[in-house]
């Protein structure tokens, strides 16, 4: 398989994701602000909870959503609440070197989110002040 046809399989699998979920994906990881109550579920792999707060493009996303988180968040900001918690107090320091995370937020440039090429310039900052 070309790298071409790998980047259109994930275009196409990560265009599942809901914008609004891609959004507070950035907001949170990137930019530190407190995930809504289904975000806060997946994060915390509380997946019981996060189907439950699911609205419907949300369920149908979940496939996609969590191979991104899985693929390119970086672990210390999922897995628990603690971790989040830890990611979030510490995020400034620890972006700069998440490669993987520039690598799927470029993916989400791709899909035309302005939101996730506003966070590849934060990272892109706070990485030449480090």
């Amino acid at each position: 398989m070309t790298t071409t046809e790998i980047r259109q399989q994930q275009l196409a699998l990560y265009s599942q994701i809901p914008e609004g979920i891609r959004c507070g994906l950035i907001h949170s990881i990137v930019f530190g602000y407190p995930p809504g109550g289904f975000l806060n579920a997946v994060f915390s792999n509380d997946l019981m909870e996060a189907f439950g707060r699911a609205d419907e493009n949300s369920a149908r996303g979940m496939k996609a959503l969590l191979t991104w988180i899985n693929s390119f968040a970086p672990r210390d900001c999922w897995g628990s609440r603690e971790s989040r918690d830890e990611w979030a107090a510490n995020r400034e320091e620890l972006l700069p070197h998440c490669s993987g995370l520039r690598t799927g937020l470029e993916i989400f440039a791709e899909l035309g989110d302005a939101l996730a090429v506003e966070a590849l310039t934060t990272i892109k900052v706070l990485g030449a002040s480090s």
